[in-house]
């Protein structure tokens, strides 16, 4: 065991010795380009097709429970409630004054057509030529035996239907009718010829020749009539879906209807959009974050210098914390699980506060892309990251990372839960939500931990705290 530790070392020494030897402006450029295509990499996976599938009208990839609850507005249902509220909302009408003088005219045509035919069978002409000179001009509601009784009346009969067919058809006209109340009117027309009428026959000669005048007296008033729906619909409420934490909201393989679409938006899992636009946005991205990240680093540590082997370190941490950022977007997972206080403590004591917490900023606009810019997440990581430089500053011995880790936890869990809260979730929700943070500190440490051991043995990083603890006497 002894033996292959010693050829181990010796490996990782020779390995030291040969980055150290290459020219510092050529390796920065080299760790440039590696940084930049390495999360440009490592972020586009979360953009593949492939991995999610949840467009509408599309089979599930995979099932889907809600891993919080939340509540999201429907607005095709919402649209589909005001159409129906508004096609429910009774017309606006408007008396038309035309109506009645218009009608009486055709019925005095009409009138006027019958004495005419009356005169020609008073004189000795045939009932039928007299009907049918009539019947082309007479409503279609006239029976032929009610015109041919009016034809062969006494004058004084005919004159009495004359009266009685326009006083009825005027009291009729006296009352509102619309399109929809047209069979209201003709009963009620039905109603006063049955009692002005001498006879049954006279009372059936008038109706039918009246009712074929019966028509709308009143229009609608379109202007007022959208106005009254438009207020109808103004007043329906926001169709509100709530969708329940451990509820399924889609199996796998299943059609995606519209709602499970939306509720699936409102979870944040619905990464659907892919292709090369997406992926160049990335490169851009992280092209800029790169750009960043050499230059204010250079200049945070320009009095001291960095080796190649530090920027290498640094490098490979912001790489692999992506990695792991990516790892853990995943359900049932929680992105508020990302350890980004663990990045943001390791650098702090293998370099210093100002570089620690430029790579925590970086891993969180990373945490952001992952997550389709759902930026609660990078303001998580950026509060409990640089507060977890803060408390590792002055940390002396490793035993004290223990109870740093501890107030990242609690810090983790307030941070999460004022942003919950910030989002209007329930207290209860809020609560649930904010135990990631509790998961967040408690891996936040471990990984501190145990990287501080693997980077002391592969890149031999002499921390400020590596060599407190070698130079007191009192650690074996």
């Amino acid at each position: 065991m002894e033996k292959y530790r010693f050829w181990l070392r010796e490996h990782l020494s020779r390995y030291r010795e040969s980055v150290d030897k290459y020219s510092p402006r050529r390796f920065m450029w080299i760790l440039f380009i590696t940084l930049v295509l390495g999360l440009t990499l490592i972020i586009s996976t979360a953009y593949m097709p492939w991995l999610y599938g949840f467009e509408q009208g599309s089979r599930a990839s995979r099932t889907v429970v809600a891993s919080e609850t939340v509540t999201v507005s429907d607005a095709q249902a919402t649209q589909d409630l005001k159409s129906l509220v508004a096609s429910a909302v009774e017309p606006v009408y408007t008396a038309d004054p035309q109506a009645l003088p218009t009608t009486q005219a055709q019925l005095n045509k009409v009138l006027a057509a019958i004495g005419q035919a009356r005169a020609s069978y008073s004189q000795g002409g045939s009932l039928d030529a007299a009907a049918a000179s009539v019947k082309n001009s007479a409503p279609s509601t006239l029976s032929d035996t009610s015109l041919r009784y009016m034809i062969t009346a006494g004058s004084d009969l005919f004159s009495t239907i004359t009266t009685q067919a326009q006083g009825a058809l005027q009291t009729v006209y006296s009352q509102p009718i619309t399109a929809a109340s047209i069979g209201d009117a003709k009963q009620r027309l039905r109603t006063i010829t049955d009692k002005l009428a001498i006879s049954m026959q006279t009372a059936d000669a008038v109706y039918e020749l009246d009712l074929g005048f019966i028509g709308p007296n009143e229009v609608v008033n379109h202007d007022q009539t959208l106005a009254r729906q438009q207020a109808a619909m103004d007043s329906v409420a926001p169709v509100l879906i709530t969708i329940t934490k451990g509820q399924e909201v889609v199996k796998k393989g299943e059609v995606v209807t519209s709602r499970e679409a939306l509720e699936l938006q409102a979870l944040g899992i619905t990464e659907t959009r892919t292709g090369w636009q997406v992926w160049l946005g990335i490169f851009f991205i992280c092209l800029l974050e790169g750009a960043v990240f050499f230059r204010m680093l250079g200049r945070f540590n320009k009095s001291t210098g960095l080796a190649n082997i530090m920027v290498l370190t640094l490098v490979v941490l912001i790489l692999g914390f992506t990695v792991v950022a990516r790892l853990l977007v995943l359900d049932p997972l929680s992105p508020y699980l990302v350890p980004v206080a663990g990045l943001g403590m390791i650098v702090a004591i293998i370099l210093n506060a100002r570089s620690s917490f430029l790579s925590v900023t970086i891993l969180s606009l990373n945490l952001a892309l992952i997550t389709n810019m759902q930026m609660r997440y990078a303001l998580v990581g950026i509060i409990v990251g640089s507060l977890a430089v803060y408390l590792v500053s002055r940390v002396v011995q490793r035993a004290a990372l223990l109870g740093a880790g501890a107030l990242v936890m609690v810090i983790a869990f307030f941070t999460i839960f004022s942003v919950e809260f910030f989002r209007e979730s329930g207290a209860g929700s809020a609560l649930s939500q904010s135990l990631w943070g509790l998961a967040h500190g408690a891996m936040a440490w471990v990984l501190t931990v145990l990287l501080l051991l693997l980077l002391d043995l592969v890149f031999s990083v002499n921390t400020p705290l590596r060599l407190l603890e070698l130079a007191n006497p009192a650690q074996p």
